[in-house]
């Protein structure tokens, strides 16, 4: 059984690059085949199992797409590009997985990784700004020189957008949280506050969420919680009300234009978070692509739109509400799948941790997907597709090992 253990340091590798995507995604394109070349020529055993309906809901996402460019006779080709890859890694992906046969526990230790590696960038650029620049090269930000002679203070990680690198810190807090969680041991308390503090270094939806989130997680906790661990807790939680305090309020009232006494000398910091009047942009500004006929919008119209970052009126005017509707019907699909394992394999907490984590990244992903587009993206949907696949195979094993005990 051990010798059929995937090597967890190629299993990183394998995640690493298909959620960061450093350099280009034709890196990531050509790891994702050298992997699934050795897995199917070399291994002589496979647990390789194509999920029909995840392929097939990938396959006509790309045709709708195709379909809207035809009937337009227009070709975006940042479109085209996106939703093919999407499929082509997709692929790729179903067959590293099964090939590599992860498993749960080993998918967590690897997240473990993928994660403070991203917190311990940022942590990096904050001690040492001039890391800012390089590093926002290789992970896909365009003229990162004069973007960060206008951002200097604000951080990326390891990605290329500041709402993805709070999406990943948010994502990092959910993670080490469930940790803890069930584990029951400090480290990952500790990693969780890490993570709350970096969401502050990003966007401001990155912000309100993870307050959202680390207030919830604290105070749920806390009253579940006695003695030492109860004094942790409630010591964690004041750090993290002075982080939002000191951080991220003088940052919101800015942004929502709002005036509160006490609290106004510290808005001189937050200027490199644009102009007031965001929950205004969200709400009007950025909704006015819309402004088209609905037949439009119902089909799509094949191209990206201009003056929005709104996820959801890109995803209209890429695939209308038809295509959309077929990406939120596959998470769906993903959902009811997952809940299915966590119910069959409650008392595994590798599996425990992983599916609860699946539920949560999936709220995420839906709720981020306002501010930027992070649904059905390179790197956030793919690391979806790879939690999946793992939580699957984890119940077909223990239904296989079922079938043996007979």
């Amino acid at each position: 059984m051990k010798s059929q253990s995937p090597n967890t340091f190629i299993a990183f590798l394998f995640v690493f690059f298909n959620y960061y995507n450093p350099v280009s995604v034709y890196v990531t394109l050509f790891v994702n085949i050298i992997l699934a070349c050795y897995l199917l020529l070399l291994r002589k055993r496979s647990d390789i199992k194509l999920d029909l309906f995840v392929i097939g809901m990938s396959v006509f996402v790309l045709a709708w797409s195709l379909l809207i460019m035809l009937v337009r006779a227009e070709v975006d080709f940042y479109v085209l590009g996106k939703y093919s890859r999407v499929l082509i890694s997709t692929g790729f992906i179903v067959v590293i997985c099964g090939g590599l046969r992860i498993s749960a526990n080993q998918l967590i230790s690897v997240l473990g990784w993928i994660f403070f590696s991203h917190i311990l960038a940022i942590a990096a650029q904050l001690v040492f700004p001039g890391l800012n620049v390089p590093m926002a090269s290789v992970f896909g930000l365009a003229n990162p020189v004069d973007f960060f002679g206008e951002y200097s203070s604000r951080k990326m990680g390891l990605s290329g957008s500041f709402d993805t690198a709070s999406q990943i810190s948010i994502l990092s807090m959910v993670f080490f949280f469930l940790q803890y969680q069930i584990k029951q041991k400090n480290i990952y308390l500790f990693l969780m506050l890490f993570s709350f503090i970096a969401c502050t270094m990003s966007s401001r939806a990155g912000m309100v969420l993870g307050v959202v989130l680390f207030v919830m997680f604290m105070f749920s906790h806390l009253l579940r919680t006695k003695g030492r661990g109860a004094i942790l807790m409630l010591s964690m939680s004041v750090a993290g009300a002075v982080v939002a305090f000191y951080l991220i309020l003088p940052v919101l009232i800015h942004s929502f234009e709002l005036d509160l006494i006490g609290v106004n000398p510290l808005v001189q910091t937050t200027s490199e978070y644009g102009a007031g009047g965001t929950i205004n942009a969200l709400t009007s500004t950025h909704l006015k692509p819309l402004d088209v006929p609905f037949i439009d919008l119902l089909f799509g119209l094949g191209y990206d739109p201009d003056g929005t970052d709104i996820g959801y009126v890109k995803l209209i005017y890429h695939l209308g509400i038809i295509g959309s509707t077929l990406i939120l019907v596959l998470y769906l699909y993903l959902y009811v799948r997952v809940m299915s394992v966590k119910r069959e394999m409650r008392h595994d907490i590798n599996v425990l941790i992983l599916s609860k984590f699946f539920i949560l990244y999936l709220f995420v992903l839906l709720v981020m997907n306002y501010k930027s587009l992070e649904v059905y993206s390179r790197g956030s949907h793919d690391l979806l597709i790879i939690i999946f696949l793992v939580l699957i195979s984890s119940i077909c094993r223990l239904e296989k090992f079922n079938e043996l005990a007979k």
